[in-house]
């Protein structure tokens, strides 16, 4: 690889040692994981963008609440957000039915 491009970055001590350690716990000197960690994040963000996937499809938040009497999955049914995270979906999946 030919890496001639710098990036600077301002970091509070506290933030620059925790990276670090992250980097030594790697294996890795500071400089590989951070430019890891940020080309993981920005292929991320990139993929996650409306018109990213096959078809240019459009991505939408879903309604908080469902209308009385629905399932939990008729707030989201029909409709997607590639934002949430693990930990939503997970609750969301977790709720009991309303019977």
């Amino acid at each position: 690889m030919n890496a001639n491009a710098r990036l600077d970055l301002r970091l509070s001590p506290k933030d620059k040692t925790r990276i670090a350690r992250a980097a030594r716990l790697r294996g890795v000197p500071v400089s590989v994981f951070v430019r890891d960690a940020v080309l993981h994040e920005a292929d991320s963000v990139v993929a996650s963008a409306p018109g990213a996937a096959h078809g240019r499809s459009s991505l939408v938040r879903a309604r908080k609440t469902a209308a009385p009497g629905a399932d939990r999955f008729d707030g989201v049914r029909g409709i997607a957000q590639v934002k949430w995270r693990t930990e939503e979906l997970m609750a969301l999946l977790r709720k009991p039915d309303r019977a």
